[in-house]
């Protein structure tokens, strides 16, 4: 019986099903194997496999028996299929059955800060079987001469500046088998949240993948490291949303792979429209203030010099304010920026202000930044 499409259900959001997706195709990685190693982790199970090659094996046979460029074509349009329908199919989701239905459903409790670092840990070691660290630290294939584990110890100690000459060295590479010891228990807080930003450093996908008959495992290569970050920065912000770990890996701007003081709520989708600005000057403010604002490590200081930043964009926008605000709106947002002790800094400024209001600031200008973006554009297609 043929797989049906109302089977298949991603586990990756669509948007990066379709990036990763694009990026295969264009770099013209169409082979069965390939594509394949795409969907085995993008979708729940195997239907979405199974899929793949009953359509594949529909593909017209050509002259050439050893031609398979037909498979490849047809390969290539199943997978833009699925792109294209992407939105529409089932997210994953756990099955409740009959008993568990009967009962009220309980949120679970965030995993504590132990609780991440060990499953941190999974994640790791589950990328590092896909191939992800081969680039940096070396292949697993018994046929290359290659030791991850050794290797990614070294990089890592190395790149962290951790003493490897004591005897009882901190295990930073959590890949190697260590008869069911969990190493990620000998890390600080401090150390983890380096380990995350370091291997974002170091991630590369394998964009290609063969089967190794001799020993039954798939070998990589053609490593490519923007789509492999991707996919690691879904993986770790997933796990620190089920978490109580106050921070998040930036997805864009300056900051990008770095571990940043997250709001958990529709601000985080206004930093990423804020940094679609199309001007590139005003992109470029805008992402050097956002950088400096959800530092983990911002101070007041570091807080009103980017809120600074972006009353300085909007005073470079006061036309565009103007024309499509009332003009005691359009005040109001220099008065405050003027006032209190953001802009300028004198006896005429007000400063025992709760930091939070400035918090309210910057999120309110950045808001109306993007806003002036949408009027622009507008603008610019009226016309």
């Amino acid at each position: 019986m043929a797989t049906e499409l109302n089977e298949l259900e991603l586990v990756w959001p669509a948007r990066l099903f379709a990036q990763q997706a694009q990026v295969l195709l264009a770099a013209g990685k169409d082979d069965e194997d390939s594509l394949g190693s795409l969907l085995e982790e993008a979708f729940h199970g195997d239907a979405a496999l199974r899929y793949f090659h009953e359509m594949v094996a529909e593909a017209p046979f050509g002259s050439d028996p050893w031609d398979d460029t037909p498979r490849r074509h047809r390969a290539a349009a199943v997978v833009k299929h699925l792109v294209e329908r992407s939105e529409h199919l089932r997210r994953y989701a756990p099955r409740r059955y009959y008993r568990a239905r009967q009962q009220p459903v309980e949120n679970p409790a965030p995993l504590t800060m132990a609780e991440a670092k060990s499953q941190f840990g999974r994640v790791i070691t589950e990328l590092a079987g896909l191939g992800y660290f081969e680039r940096a630290f070396g292949s697993n294939c018994c046929d290359s001469h290659d030791n991850p584990d050794v290797e990614g110890q070294r990089q890592l100690s190395r790149l962290l500046g951790e003493d490897q000459s004591d005897g009882d060295q901190v295990v930073l590479w959590p890949t190697r088998p260590n008869d069911g010891y969990d190493p990620t228990g000998q890390w600080s807080d401090g150390l983890f949240y380096d380990l995350i930003e370091a291997l974002h450093d170091l991630v590369a996908r394998p964009l290609s993948r063969w089967w190794h008959d001799f020993h039954r495992d798939w070998d990589y290569s053609d490593y490519a490291k923007g789509p492999g970050q991707a996919v690691y920065r879904w993986r770790v912000n997933d796990l620190l949303d089920r978490s109580v770990v106050p921070l998040r890996l930036a997805e864009s701007g300056e900051d990008t792979g770095r571990l940043v003081t997250a709001t958990g709520d529709a601000r985080d989708d206004l930093v990423e429209m804020a940094l679609q600005s199309p001007e590139p000057k005003v992109r470029d403010r805008v992402a050097h203030a956002v950088a400096k604002f959800r530092d983990r490590h911002a101070t007041v200081a570091d807080k009103r010099d980017a809120t600074r930043t972006l009353a300085d964009v909007l005073e470079q926008r006061k036309r565009v304010l103007k024309r499509h605000l009332f003009s005691r709106d359009e005040s109001a947002l220099f008065d405050i920026a003027n006032n209190f002790e953001l802009r300028h800094l004198n006896e005429q400024q007000k400063s025992d202000y709760d930091p939070a209001f400035m918090d309210w600031v910057f999120w309110w200008y950045l808001a109306t930044i993007e806003l002036t973006d949408r009027l622009l554009a507008r603008h610019e297609n009226d016309d």
